[in-house]
This record gives C-alpha cells, sequence and structure tokens, in this order.
C-alpha cells in the first residue's frame, strides 16, 4: 500500500517538521511505502494531493485544519482514505472523528484499515466555488481571522488570537443577516451565521451538539447580538459551551444555505471556512453527503 504524507511543517509552532520523520518511519514499519511532501504556501497541499492520488493508496496529513481542507479539497476526484495527525490550534475534525493524537495511533489507524465517509460542504461565492470539512461563517469570528490572517507573521497559536479579538470587539459595528435554508427566509435578520456539520468550535467548544458530519444535514446556528455587551456575554458562553438554545442561538437543519447583508444590495461581509479568511458575503452553503473517506481509531489503539 502506498501512502503520502502532506505536512505543514509550520503546524504546532514547528513541532510537524521535528514529528515528519518518525512519523514516516512508524508508517513505513507498519509494512506501507511512504512519499513526503511538505507544503510552502497556501493551496500547495490541494494541488499536491490532486497530482498524487492516481499514484498512492492513501494519504496522511499532518497539520491543523486547514491542511485537512486542503487535502479534502485536492482528493475529490481519487477519494483515497485520510489519515490525519492533528497540530492545528483548534483541530476541529479531530476531535469531532476522534482521531488520534500520536503518531503510534496514526500507524495503528492505517494498519488496521477501518473507515469512515463523512459530508463535506461545498461553499459557493458567484462562480467560486471551495470546500469545508468543519465550517464557515459570516459575523465577528470573520472579522477576527480576516485580521488575523491580514497581519499574520509567521505561525499562529492560541495567543495571536487576543489582539484581534480585542480590536474587532471595539469596533463592533453588526450588520443584520439575510438566511435563507432550502428556499425559505428564517425569520429575524441574525447578526451572526454558522454553518457547520460538527459539534466543536474553536477547539473543544461544544456549539452544535447535535450536529453530525454523517447525517446528510448542515446546521446553521443563528446569533443576534445587537450589542457589544451582548456579543461579548454570548462568546462567553461559548466558551463555556453553555450556549442556551432558543435565547443565545437559534439552530435550525437543512441542506443548503445562503447567507447576505440583508436589505443592502452590494454589501459585504467578510467569511471564514475552517478558520481561514473565505472572501466576503453573500455566500452559499450546502452538504454533500459521503463526499470523503478517512481512516478512524478503534479503542484498541496504542497509546502514545
Amino acid at each position: 500500500m502506498r501512502v503520502a504524507i502532506i505536512a505543514n511543517p509550520a503546524s504546532g509552532r514547528g513541532r510537524a517538521r521535528e514529528l515528519l520523520a518518525p512519523l514516516s518511519c512508524a508508517i513505513q514499519r507498519a509494512g506501507f511505502a511512504v512519499t513526503v511532501f511538505q507544503t510552502s504556501r497556501a493551496g500547495e497541499g490541494r494541488e499536491a494531493v490532486a497530482a498524487l492520488g492516481a499514484e498512492v493508496d492513501a494519504f496522511v496529513g499532518i497539520g491543523g485544519d486547514g491542511t485537512i481542507n486542503e487535502i479534502c479539497s485536492g482528493n475529490l476526484t481519487h477519494r483515497r482514505p485520510i489519515a490525519f495527525l492533528p497540530l492545528g490550534t483548534a483541530n476541529l475534525l479531530a476531535r469531532e472523528l476522534s482521531l488520534p493524537w500520536h503518531i503510534p495511533g496514526v500507524a495503528h489507524t492505517l494498519a488496521l484499515g477501518r473507515t469512515r465517509t463523512i459530508d463535506l460542504l461545498r461553499v459557493t461565492q458567484g462562480t467560486q466555488e471551495r470546500w469545508s470539512v468543519a465550517l464557515a461563517s459570516a459575523g465577528l469570528d470573520a472579522e477576527i481571522v480576516a485580521q488575523l490572517s491580514a497581519a499574520r507573521r509567521g505561525r499562529i497559536h492560541v495567543l495571536s488570537y487576543a489582539w484581534p479579538i480585542c480590536t474587532q470587539l471595539l469596533r463592533y459595528r453588526p450588520r443584520p443577516l439575510a438566511v435563507t435554508l432550502d428556499g425559505v427566509r428564517l425569520a429575524g435578520a441574525p447578526t451572526y451565521c454558522l454553518v457547520t456539520h460538527i459539534r466543536y468550535y474553536s477547539g473543544p467548544f461544544v456549539v452544535a451538539p447535535h450536529a453530525s458530519p454523517t447525517s446528510g444535514e448542515l446546521t446553521v446556528c443563528l446569533i443576534d447580538a445587537a450589542s457589544r455587551t451582548r456579543a461579548m456575554a454570548i462568546a462567553g458562553r461559548v466558551f463555556a459551551s453553555a450556549l442556551r438554545p432558543g435565547v443565545d442561538v437559534a439552530f435550525h437543519t437543512g441542506r443548503r444555505v445562503e447567507v447576505a447583508i440583508d436589505g443592502a444590495p452590494g454589501a459585504a461581509q467578510p467569511i471564514q471556512i475552517d478558520g481561514d479568511p473565505a472572501g466576503v458575503t453573500p455566500f452559499a452553503c450546502e452538504v454533500v453527503p459521503g463526499a470523503m473517506p478517512f481512516f478512524v481509531a478503534d479503542r484498541r489503539a496504542p497509546p502514545g
């Protein structure tokens, strides 16, 4: 079996580069032939996966949610199963799928050969198409991600978000959104819209407890935070995994959602996909069931 490792060497504050050789050796000891590719710019992982798809039987990623996104985006034609060593800031999909967080576990999942096929989210903005493995949103967090990306110098860690969060809260000017789900305009004019198919948000925090990447549906989370005070209060409950349905957030499920600024033709607001900036509204997002296979662990996985 031929395996290609796609690594973002900057992930994990540079730990990805240090762990690449031990990961490769562990996979080879498990009986696989290994090819290694290290990315040096955005989009390169997607291009490498698309080029290697016909030559390998599986992919192993090492990095964060952005790396998983690129591997999946490049793997749409060949749909090779994916294993992953999470080293990012949030690691949302790894948490959702209970993927192993250590090298022996990754090698074990490959040897075990057990896979789980998950849905992906297809995001369209005009004629442009992107893919999401976890979530997309418009609102305060997308503003924060946009500022962080614009000022980024080197590696990102949790504290990198502190200044953008403070800045965007001070500048907070909520814009009401028009949200249409499966052709029906949802009531109200929320100031924040999260489209997801996983439970987790920004790391270990549970925001959409009933979402599932195998349900064939997406979950739309709408929040109306018309003031800075309310936005800060709701953010606190997000990071306590304590959002109150019907009070802080309204949940809806469906297959396709469209999001735009309400009552302002031509107006735009930043959006983010899987923690990376992804242009501006309007956008549409639809679930694509059973789009991507992942190697998954079991209880017999060896300890790290």
